[in-house]
């Protein structure tokens, strides 16, 4: 039996960008089954993200559907514009008028249970929000830098995000003004990495002294995305 997947493009695209941090990529209903759910991770990045969506935006038969290779099947689908997924077993069946592509599912327990948390937010000591454009401009500085460390440092009503490699070598930093002051000033490192693993987009970006910063997507199609990333081990440690 075959089925018609209805789908929503600008969902699809984010899955895409989230599939940088793990290729790998479960899709589950919701127990209402009126969303569909991703708990993504990158246990050696120290991030996990938590994405939700109305289950029309990729309405597969089933409560669970897995791709070994979510970049892999995106580029499929985008070869043409607007083509009909239909599910059929355990493969997908992406149509575009006379041409069809099989891309085969992996299966339900190929995958280890992601549902543990490598990351655990207790509560926002500061926040504040970034752009999408001030986010590609972290990413490229990232990457003219070479930096290997981000750090969050909070004094006041202030934050100033810093790309740093090593003593001598280009560093970039910027300032922001706090959504209201911090009760407290205190400084986080993170892997540079999450600039780069981070979609682009606008967010509120919440901060907790312990060690975690959260990512808020903001958005007005209904879908829910949250980053956590946990503070860099030090090495001396």
């Amino acid at each position: 039996m075959t089925d018609k997947i209805p789908y929503n493009n600008d969902a699809l695209s984010l899955m895409r960008k989230l599939s940088d941090i793990n290729i790998q990529l479960t899709i589950k209903k919701s127990e209402d089954k009126s969303k569909i759910e991703i708990n993504g991770n990158n246990p050696s990045k120290s991030i996990i993200y938590e994405f939700k969506a109305p289950v029309d935006f990729f309405d597969f038969e089933g409560d669970t559907i897995s791709f070994f290779d979510f970049k892999e099947f995106f580029t499929l689908f985008s070869v043409n514009e607007e083509p009909i997924i239909n599910q059929n077993s355990t493969k997908l069946e992406i149509v575009k008028n006379r041409a069809k592509l099989e891309y085969h599912l992996a299966e339900i327990d190929a995958f280890p249970d992601e549902d543990e948390e490598y990351v655990e937010f207790e509560e926002s000591n500061a926040s504040f929000k970034i752009t999408a454009e001030t986010l590609k401009k972290f990413k490229t500085m990232a990457s003219l830098t070479k930096a290997e460390e981000l750090t969050f440092k909070i004094i006041g009503d202030k934050i100033l995000i810093k790309l740093f490699y090593e003593e001598n070598q280009p560093t970039y930093e910027e300032e922001f003004d706090l959504s209201e002051p911090a009760s407290e000033d205190f400084e986080l490192k993170m892997d540079s990495e999450i600039i780069k693993l981070a979609p682009e987009n606008d967010y509120k970006v919440e901060l907790n002294a312990n060690g975690v910063v959260k990512f808020h997507y903001i958005n007005n199609i209904n879908i829910e995305l949250d980053l956590y990333i946990a503070e860099s081990e030090d090495d001396d440690d």
